[in-house]
């Protein structure tokens, strides 16, 4: 039930209390395994966004079993959305160590080099998996917003596309060639937004979807309208939004979003640390530490989602 809440194919409300009763029966059989105290850190951060008790769930899971690769990764996902990206390495690095052909790893990876504003690093792991696997979807959901923040759009338009083409999307597809052919990126994303807001209507689509496409667009109403979907329905890329440079600088600054931000009782709002920024930074200004060249590339299509 994680995988399909993360997957966005059934809403929180349904998936997150099985989540939860899979969970606290898996601790009442054996409360010294390891990957059900994975599981509580799993969804005291991605369903119910209680960062408090995320940490020593994630802490326990490590201490029972240390060469389980998917906590010390997971909890790599949780420090960077905590913006700790120097500790999210370090766990990062122990998941790679343990396990560095594990393509679900290596996804995570990815992931976080984009966190972390890498980017470079980011599209040649991109890259890598795509060698391997030409329809990994994770490697354009990520490489799109690498893209766009590198203001390098039509090239965000072509990842965007062979994301959806991934997905099985034709409407989105083809909502995306028309634009660009009328009026270029801006232009693509628009009509995309909004036909992905109309599948909405009829199907549960995942709002961070939404949001991304309308932010693309530069279009600040919706893509407020569309973050406050997430939090309503605690959409579970949400938290993502802290680390994850997904908006253009307006939209960042709108005061809505900052609101949904302080309730989701961000880091940035309680501990008067610096607010989030989407302003793209140098190479040399990366976030953490330089990565190691690691062994291993084999990087499938994972079951995690980064909407």
């Amino acid at each position: 039930w994680s995988g399909i809440q993360q997957m966005g194919a059934a809403p929180t409300a349904v998936a997150g209390p099985k989540i939860k009763q899979a969970v606290e029966k898996a601790l009442v059989l054996d409360p010294d395994l390891s990957q059900a105290h994975f599981g509580l850190a799993a969804y005291n951060t991605w369903v119910a966004w209680n960062w408090e008790k995320a940490e020593p769930a994630f802490r326990r899971a490590i201490e029972l079993n240390p060469n389980f690769p998917d906590s010390h990764a997971y909890f790599a996902h949780y420090l960077s959305i905590m913006l700790r990206f120097d500790e999210a390495e370090l766990e990062m690095n122990r998941a790679l160590n343990v396990d560095p052909f594990n393509p679900l790893v290596r996804a995570l990876y990815l992931a976080c080099l984009f966190f972390w504003e890498r980017w470079d690093e980011a599209l040649a792991e991109a890259q890598k998996a795509l060698d391997v696997a030409p329809d990994h979807w994770l490697a354009f959901q990520v490489t799109r917003f690498i893209y766009f923040n590198q203001q390098r759009f039509d090239e965000a338009v072509s990842a965007t596309r062979s994301l959806y083409t991934i997905l099985g999307n034709d409407a989105v597809v083809n909502a995306l060639d028309e634009g660009m052919q009328q009026s270029g990126h801006r232009g693509a994303f628009a009509p995309a937004a909004a036909v992905l807001a109309q599948q909405a209507e009829q199907q549960f689509v995942l709002p961070t979807q939404v949001m991304a496409l309308y932010s693309s667009a530069g279009d600040r109403e919706n893509a407020v309208k569309w973050v406050e979907k997430a939090y309503e329905v605690r959409d579970p890329e949400l938290p993502y939004l802290r680390c994850a440079n997904r908006f253009t600088e307006d939209v960042m600054n709108d005061p809505r979003l900052q609101h949904v931000m302080a309730k989701l009782n961000s880091p940035e709002v309680v501990n008067g640390a610096r607010p989030v920024s989407f302003t793209p930074v140098q190479e040399s200004g990366h976030r953490g530490a330089s990565q190691a060249e690691l062994p291993g590339n084999l990087l499938e299509a994972p079951a995690f989602a980064l909407q």
